[in-house]
């Protein structure tokens, strides 16, 4: 039985109580205990909302997303034209503006945290994916319950 004094067991926190993913005790790198996030993009030809499951990797304040098989998936185009979306990490859902990056930071900071976070991801790699380096990374603006 834990004590007063012990630490919270980290696999047993409700990601969902850090209600503002801005506040400074809380940092994004917490929820790379999670494998997938549920990005929602602005359809370009139809306006309405369009969710993807992928991988990411979080930093303390920014989130990155990508895909090893190059950028012409549907999502990518979308979220080029609208840079609104809203993440679901587990329970955690906030609302972000994604900025488009290529090439030396992507391939030099970015890959290796993908690279580091996800098994899969090395192999992919070594197959021929992840040969073109862009990624967005996403600035939360506002946190959802």
């Amino acid at each position: 039985m834990a004590s007063a004094n012990d630490p919270p067991d980290l696999e047993r926190v409700n990601v969902s109580s850090f209600v503002d993913v801005r506040e400074e005790t809380f940092t994004l790198s917490a929820l790379n205990r999670e494998s997938l996030l549920e990005l929602t993009v602005v359809g370009r030809k139809t306006g309405t909302p369009r969710t993807v499951k992928i991988w990411f990797v979080a930093t303390q304040d920014k989130i990155y997303v990508s895909s090893g098989r190059g950028s012409n998936s549907q999502w990518i185009k979308n979220l080029k034209q609208t840079p609104t979306v809203t993440c679901q990490i587990g329970s955690t859902r906030f609302q972000g503006i994604a900025v488009w990056l290529e090439e030396g930071q992507v391939r030099n900071t970015i890959f290796p945290l993908f690279f580091r976070k996800y098994f899969l991801a090395r192999l992919f790699r070594w197959i021929g994916w992840y040969r073109e380096a862009f990624a967005f990374e996403i600035t939360p603006q506002q946190a959802q319950g």
